[in-house]
């Protein structure tokens, strides 16, 4: 089965200090929404783990976890039964310069860290979509932005700090099957029960 990654692998090398400045010039202007958080999916009693953290969530029922053994780039992954859709926290890398460089909310900077390391992955065949979104879980904030990817398929990602690392969730289609009718709407809602069940 081709699967398709969004991992820091293979995102392509920028150079430090012009990711600090688009960082600093994209915080400061972030548009925001509230996001609907009400819309449960229902989750079964399955835990699934990270591979580096003791972060764990419940697996949405319909869906099962799965090991990320080609390039060990995602740290929990959840993929719908019928391969429709991919759910995956992925650990995001950045170093010590780069935090003490911003000077704006840390959440925004490292969604809009997020959201530039995709941009200049996908090129011209990156298209952001609807307003970033700004929400608590658990007293907990967390950052979310859209886009739609070569495929038009619509990717949500959500960004928060668990501990003393930063993860991205990300919620997309599977890209092998993005031909068949895909309720984008369901599979945010689940990704946000997923983000619910985190035991922070």
């Amino acid at each position: 089965m081709k699967k398709k990654f969004f991992g820091n692998k293979f995102y392509p090398l920028l150079n430090i200090c012009s990711i600090i400045i688009l960082v600093q010039i994209f915080s400061s202007c972030t548009a925001s929404k509230k996001i609907d958080m009400k819309k449960d999916y229902p989750l079964s009693d399955d835990i699934a783990y990270s591979e580096s953290t003791d972060l764990t969530v419940q697996i949405p029922l319909g869906w099962t976890s799965a090991e990320d053994d080609i390039c060990n780039c995602i740290d929990l992954w959840l993929i719908k039964d019928d391969f429709s859709a991919t759910i995956s926290f992925v650990k995001m890398n950045y170093d010590s310069l780069m935090m003490k460089s911003i000077s704006s909310d840390e959440l925004s900077a490292m969604l809009n860290y997020s959201r530039e390391l995709k941009r200049n992955q996908l090129k011209e065949k990156f298209v952001k979509i609807d307003k970033d979104e700004f929400f608590e879980i658990k007293n907990n904030r967390i950052a979310a932005y859209k886009f739609q990817n070569e495929n038009s398929d619509t990717i949500r990602v959500a960004v928060f700090k668990y501990q003393n690392n930063y993860f991205e969730l990300s919620a997309m289609p599977s890209g092998e099957v993005s031909n068949r009718e895909v309720n984008i709407e369901e599979i945010l809602s689940v990704q946000n029960s997923i983000l619910k069940s985190v035991n922070f």
